[in-house]
């Protein structure tokens, strides 16, 4: 756990921009959830997006070009559903996950 780091909303900023290009036509909206988008709550430096799609076939169309930009494919990862993908070390100390 870290104290709050105000970085980290600009960094949801980025990614939620790189995933809207990413799956463009196929999201319908990025969210910033899970701790580090609490400000003064102390988090592990993980962020945490929610990716809203179309549907999960459409954003299955698109995984070889996820997976070509540094994200890793978890498929359900436990959560049936709703499958995840995770960066890491875009900015030092922070990784990335994301839920569709």
């Amino acid at each position: 756990m870290l104290p709050h780091d105000p970085a980290w909303s600009g960094r949801f900023a980025s990614e939620a921009a790189r995933l809207l290009h990413l799956f463009a036509g196929v999201t319908l909206g990025v969210d910033h959830i899970g701790s580090t988008a609490v400000p003064g709550l102390d988090a592990k430096p993980v962020l945490d997006v929610l990716l809203v799609a179309r549907s999960l076939d459409a954003l299955d169309g698109r995984r070889r070009d996820a997976e070509a930009r540094g994200y890793r494919w978890l498929g359900e990862n436990g959560l049936p559903c709703m499958p995840s993908w995770w960066a890491t070390r875009r900015w030092p100390g922070t990784s990335t996950s994301v839920t569709t």
